[in-house]
């Protein structure tokens, strides 16, 4: 992987990795398998950005295993809002 590229954005050492539309995987139940499988990777631990919020910040208060599981979460409004 270019995780260990000299050359790669990191965060504390650790390589940074945005996930796109993050919120659909947590709508699917899928999140925190994916992230699972990318922590699993090449044995490193890598820092994770999920593009979770949408026009608005989500709501922290549900349990939502994925969403515990990032690092960060991000807004990506695609129509610029």
């Amino acid at each position: 992987t270019y995780f260990k590229d000299t050359n790669y954005h990191k965060i504390d050492g650790r390589p940074v990795l945005v996930i796109y539309l993050a919120r659909i995987l947590e709508q699917q139940d899928k999140l925190a398998d994916v992230i699972s499988i990318m922590r699993s990777v090449d044995g490193c631990d890598p820092y994770l950005i999920g593009d979770y919020a949408f026009q608005v910040a989500p709501d922290v208060s549900h349990d939502a295993a994925g969403l515990k599981e990032l690092d960060a979460i991000t807004n990506y409004d695609v129509y610029g809002g």
